[in-house]
């Protein structure tokens, strides 16, 4: 994930998190999009798009799978 995060970053040209040996916490820039982010998130959770499996669907098939 830290891979995706960084490749954001570069992307957005601007460090979307402050990093410490000990803590984590977002920029200014980052805490602009946490909430179109989160929003976002949420409503493509609530509306998949067409053709796509739903997480609860992928998690019960791998408990089957084991």
């Amino acid at each position: 994930m830290s891979h995706q995060i960084r490749k954001l970053e570069e992307i957005l040209g601007t460090p979307l998190f402050v990093r410490s040996s000990r803590r984590v916490g977002l920029t200014a820039a980052g805490r602009t999009l946490i909430i179109p982010a989160h929003m976002r998130i949420t409503a493509i959770r609530a509306h998949p798009p067409r053709g796509t499996v739903p997480q609860r669907a992928r998690d019960d098939a791998a408990q089957v799978g084991r």
